[in-house]
């Protein structure tokens, strides 16, 4: 059960890579806390993952620049966690800022089969996992200031949810992109092609 003391959180998993929109997203976060006037304690930023072309150290000092200090308004964790889906089903508002490359889209779906709602940036195929409105949000194309109004919004809802809520959301989660649904998915594209193709080849041997 929440607690009064529970801090609202959002969380970003993904490896530290420019294309990631870290970096991008700390003046948004900045802005979400400076407007920050909901009866609830404020807000803290958790960035998971492995060091790529990024370092934690690099992330951190944008983070500074931005006007954020670091273990009070946000925490830098550089290496994967062994329990992180316990940690995604206690997300209040899972973040996908990438700035491109997102085709899989699987950081998105594994916060919402936890249970978290999402705000993605829009970015590649983000969007289209928004599959309900329980899922969350995209702002892709809204300004900094919208986008951070946005965010703010949903990431209060997220943390007034009830468990209930959640388990509802990961079970519709699990309709649209459980391993079996998407091996069902695939299966509906290739099928048709395998089909044709046995036509053509048994064709061209009845002609031969």
């Amino acid at each position: 059960l929440k607690t009064k003391q529970e801090r609202p959180t959002l969380r970003i998993v993904g490896r530290f890579d420019p294309v990631k929109g870290h970096r991008e997203f700390f003046p948004l976060f900045k802005l979400i806390l400076d407007r920050w006037t909901y009866d609830a304690p404020r807000p803290f930023l958790e960035i998971i993952g492995n060091p790529v072309n990024v370092t934690a150290r690099m992330l951190s000092d944008s983070a500074e620049q931005a006007g954020l200090t670091l273990e009070e308004d946000l925490r830098i964790i550089p290496w994967r966690l062994k329990n992180l889906a316990d940690v995604m089903s206690r997300t209040h508002l899972g973040v996908v800022c990438s700035l491109g490359s997102e085709v899989i889209c699987r950081v998105a779906q594994e916060f919402l089969l936890c249970g978290a709602p999402i705000a993605v940036s829009g970015a590649g195929a983000l969007k289209e996992v928004l599959r309900s409105k329980s899922f969350g949000v995209h702002y892709g194309k809204l300004s900094l200031s919208d986008s951070a109004d946005l965010i703010r919004e949903q990431l209060y809802r997220g943390w007034q949810e009830t468990e209930e809520t959640r388990k509802k959301r990961a079970e519709l989660s699990r309709e649209h992109f459980s391993f079996e649904r998407m091996g069902c998915d695939l299966d509906k594209v290739f099928s048709p092609m395998i089909r044709s193709e046995s036509s053509e080849v048994l064709g061209g041997e009845r002609t031969n």
